[in-house]
């Protein structure tokens, strides 16, 4: 799929379960890389490669084209076989792999009940007491999981929900906070102070404020329908099939993928 972070991003995002690997290469249920930072530890020429088994997969699957299927998991097997070869890696136990499932199926249960309720009052207790955790666990969970606390996780969902108020609206600072789930202004205040050393009123006088910009409807995610996404594809990248007028699969010669 693709989609746009904000007006000047756009994002070629590949989700694909490995167990659809499992038959040719069963242990790959059981792998987990060491690292995301792919390009710096990859050399440059299949660093290259990779990318472009990834705009394949990405072109084949916008296409829709007949036998799109088969060609969108050959480059599959192919992103994966190059990961295997250049990514560190090590093997978890079965246990241990159903253990780390769990934890993302939850901590993603969570994530959504935040972003669906962030402007109401929600606990840490209550959180827990719905996920059946001891406040300590779920704290621990979200602090490795989000690199923050839930505190401070929230209140960063409630505080650009905050600015975007103070620019978009005239609404009154108290009605703003209460509507973006604090209970007064002095950590809206604060935070402000702290991020970019304006006051509350300054910052809503203020056109742009230092080193960011406040995120408007036009800088949300969008999601591009195949059709628009492959246009997308055609004006960044040159695929030899839309000029021989044939499917597009890898081809082996010069390690070239067109």
């Amino acid at each position: 799929m693709l989609y746009s972070m904000q007006s000047h991003c756009i994002v070629l995002a590949i989700q694909a379960d490995p167990a659809f690997c499992a038959a040719h290469y069963p242990s790959i249920r059981h792998i987990r890389f060491d690292t995301a930072n792919i390009t710096s530890i990859t050399p440059f020429e299949e660093a290259l490669k990779m990318i472009r088994v990834c705009l394949n997969l990405g072109y084949n699957y916008c296409l829709n084209d007949k036998g799109f299927e088969l060609r969108c998991m050959s480059d599959l097997y192919r992103l994966f076989s190059y990961l295997i070869m250049f990514v560190p890696y090590h093997l978890e136990n079965e246990a241990n792999v159903f253990h780390s499932r769990e934890k993302e199926k939850r901590f993603t249960r969570i994530i959504n009940y935040i972003h669906r309720h962030y402007t109401e009052k929600i606990t840490l207790s209550s959180l827990a007491e719905s996920e059946n955790l001891s406040m300590t666990c779920l704290s621990h969970l979200f602090k490795d999981a989000a690199n923050m606390s839930f505190q401070e996780y929230l209140n960063s969902l409630r505080f650009e929900h905050a600015l975007l108020l103070l620019k978009k609206t005239d609404r009154s600072i108290t009605d703003i906070c209460l509507e973006s789930g604090f209970s007064d202004s002095k950590y809206l205040n604060k935070r402000l102070k702290s991020v970019y050393n304006l006051s509350l009123k300054d910052f809503r006088n203020t056109d742009a404020p230092p080193g960011r910009k406040v995120a408007d409807n036009c800088d949300k995610q969008f999601f591009y329908p195949p059709e628009e996404g492959l246009e997308i594809l055609r004006k960044h990248y040159h695929f030899e099939c839309d000029i021989k007028n044939t499917p597009n699969i890898s081809q082996n010669q010069k390690g070239t993928y067109m």
